[in-house]
Order: C-alpha cells, then structure tokens, then sequence
C-alpha cells in the first residue's frame, strides 16, 4: 500500500492531517490521514490508521505520530 501510495504522490506537496474524539468506550483516539494533490490536478487523501492515545494534548498526539 506505501507504495501504491508514494506513485501517487512523488514530489507532490503534500499534508498529514491528524484529528482526535473519543470512540463509543469513551477513549481517547486519533486518526492520520495523508491528503495531496495528484498528477492531474485532483485532491486525493488516503486514511492511514486510527491510533488510541492517553490524552488529547498536541505534545501526545505529536509523539505518537
């Protein structure tokens, strides 16, 4: 799937959007996702995974990036 992904992208710009709720257990999660822009001009994104945390906090959700 990477690298399915990075023909995709090549030397696109590109961004990790990263975003945090809590699931039905009431826990702490994030989910990473990579947007870009293809070849031919279309904005595409890709979800990478959902990731539980300790807490919300930028510096956690930073580290576990």
């Amino acid at each position: 799937m990477r690298k399915k992904i990075y023909e995709e992208v090549r030397d696109a710009k590109f961004c990790i959007l990263v975003d945090e709720a809590k699931d039905a257990l009431n826990k702490e999660q994030m989910a990473i996702v990579l947007r870009f822009v293809d070849i031919q001009g279309f904005v595409r994104e890709h979800f990478f995974s959902i990731v539980h945390v300790s807490d919300t906090t930028s510096l956690t959700l930073k580290k576990n990036l």
